[in-house]
């Protein structure tokens, strides 16, 4: 049986991975970027492409 890649509800993710196809990129909570909603709030970015949405990912290892 395939190991799976990503993490559901509760588990505890190691690193994160971005949702768009093109880009993929991988990285931790501390390398995603940081770009301003309003004034008060800020959103974690992908560095790459910007995109704001991200796997968890069980096995992450830096390369």
């Amino acid at each position: 049986m395939a190991k799976r890649k990503y993490a559901r509800m509760g588990e505890k993710e190691n690193g994160y991975e971005c949702t768009k196809r093109s880009c993929k990129w991988q990285g931790l909570d501390s390398e995603k970027a940081l770009k301003k909603r309003n004034e008060n709030q800020t959103d974690h970015v992908c560095p790459k492409c910007g995109n704001n949405e991200f796997y968890g990912l069980l096995n992450y290892k830096k390369q």
